[in-house]
């Protein structure tokens, strides 16, 4: 079930079956904050740039890796630009203090964040999401957590107000704390004034909901609240945020699926940018995104469908489909996918926290950061002849990631179909240029990364094996 659905997708919950969560109290006072952080960035134009594409590194997933002593190094490997901490919903109840939320018996701190950023060679920019539930109307908390960041050396740049708080939350928190978006709005005017105060030239962005459930009047009208009060406050947010889990979803992939299944990424593009054009050119963050994950039984623990697709290749060549498609999305500015580890590869980058792999989406998500690490722009590249899928879209396609002078640096290339593609060499797809290839059988259960094989580019062409993920250009 996507954002529409009864699961806040940060934590994997069930909205109307969660028992047994202590609510978090109001944090401490800060008692005072500390002088503005130097070194901020201005805000960057709409649009593609370096860092768009980056990883959660968020509390659950972190707490499964607690005995790996190579978290840092693998989240490093993804080639991130942004790493989202502590979020999902794990960051509403977050207590920065000791690094733990309610009945977690896991600790989490600051200093996590700060090894992973360094283990990036400091360029993957932290994106700090607040605990604005517990502290709705006095920042000084949060500013004081953002301060001893920033005294570990971190750039304090981006920052979300909260996570997936148009949810009703657990045990009903978030309607609770914010029963519509005019009060979530009037918390967001009183942060981004404070926080552009401390800050100058920081990003601050707010939750907005992309897909609203059904019948669901607080969720319906939660963007126009939340940005009328907000602007009414005299504050509105530098940028919006979004989370997309498009589908469609299967729970016994076939090969008669797949056409339909692989135009979720071209579908999840458009409502982006439909849900852009309301928001009156404010920049976007993507700060979830991944395929849909299946909600029955085994989301308590049960037994899993017999060929779950996220359990397939099918998830590699979907999510790098979805991945590389994100920049055409009107206004999307940053994209953080969802997320850097988890139990199995139901969701995470690497999985199996007792003999930690790669998983296929992972090595997607890995090989679409590293096309974009340092890009300028990017463009869409089209394959003459290529077969469609049944909304008419090509069943393969690509984006080019070009420097500053508008040179290409590389390339990622998707073919959804059963049959060899040749593409012919541009100026985007250079005869010589080394490439990386992944390939496989779609519907085969798949929980570790295959073995990819590398070549150059020929002479008149790039061959794309059937059900390929190709990066050129550069090496993962």
């Amino acid at each position: 079930m996507g954002p529409s659905a009864t699961i806040p997708h940060g934590r994997m919950l069930v909205k109307r079956s969660i028992g047994g969560l202590v609510l978090v109290g109001v944090l401490a006072s800060a008692g005072g904050t500390a002088a503005a952080a130097a070194g901020t960035a201005p805000p960057a134009a709409a649009g593609f740039g370096p860092g768009f594409y980056g990883v959660n590194y968020d509390f659950e997933s972190a707490a499964l890796f607690a005995k790996d002593p190579n978290v840092d190094h693998q989240l490093a490997t993804l080639n991130p630009g942004t790493i989202r901490w502590p979020g999902g919903t794990g960051a509403d109840f977050y207590d920065w203090h000791n690094g733990t939320e309610p009945g977690s018996g896991f600790t989490f701190t600051l200093q996590d964040l700060d090894n992973a950023w360094l283990a990036t060679g400091k360029q993957a920019t932290p994106m700090f999401d607040l605990n604005v539930l517990s502290n709705p109307h006095d920042t000084s908390d949060q500013i004081q957590m953002l301060n001893q960041a920033h005294n570990l050396g971190m750039p304090i740049r981006y920052i979300e107000l909260g996570n997936e708080l148009y949810f009703d939350g657990p045990n009903g928190a978030f309607t609770t704390g914010f029963p519509n978006g005019t009060d979530y709005g009037q918390t967001v005017a009183t942060y981004v004034a404070a926080l552009h105060r401390q800050f100058p030239g920081v990003q601050v962005a707010a939750d907005a909901i992309l897909h609203p459930a059904p019948n669901t009047p607080r969720e319906d009208t939660w963007n126009a609240t939340m940005l009328a009060a907000a602007a009414a406050g005299g504050a509105s947010p530098d940028a919006i945020i979004l989370h997309d889990y498009p589908g469609p979803s299967y729970q016994d992939l076939t090969a008669t699926d797949l056409p339909t299944l692989f135009d979720g990424p071209y579908k999840a593009v458009s409502d982006i940018s439909a849900a852009a054009r309301t928001f009156g050119g404010t920049p976007i963050w993507l700060t979830e995104y991944n395929l849909d994950p299946w909600v029955n039984n085994h989301q308590a623990g049960g037994p899993p469908p017999p060929n779950a697709v996220q359990t397939t290749y099918a998830h590699e060549l979907f999510l790098a489909e979805l991945a590389l498609m994100l920049p055409r999305a009107d206004h999307l500015t940053l994209v953080d996918s969802f997320s850097g580890f988890g139990r199995t590869a139901f969701l995470g980058d690497w999985a199996d926290p007792s003999n930690v792999a790669l998983t296929p989406g992972g090595q997607a998500i890995r090989w679409v950061g590293t096309a974009g690490q340092g890009a300028t722009t990017s463009v869409p590249i089209t394959v003459p002849g290529a077969p469609t899928l049944p909304d008419g879209k090509p069943a393969v396609t690509g984006q080019a990631f070009r420097d500053t002078a508008g040179h290409a640096t590389t390339a990622v290339l998707v073919n959804l179909t059963d049959k060899a593609i040749t593409v012919p060499v541009s100026a985007d797809i250079p005869a010589g240029a080394p490439y990386t290839q992944i390939t496989g059988d779609p519907t085969a259960h798949q929980e570790d990364a295959g073995t990819p094989q590398k070549g150059t580019v020929g002479a008149v062409a790039l061959h794309l094996a059937p059900y390929s993920v190709t990066l050129t250009g550069a090496t993962p």
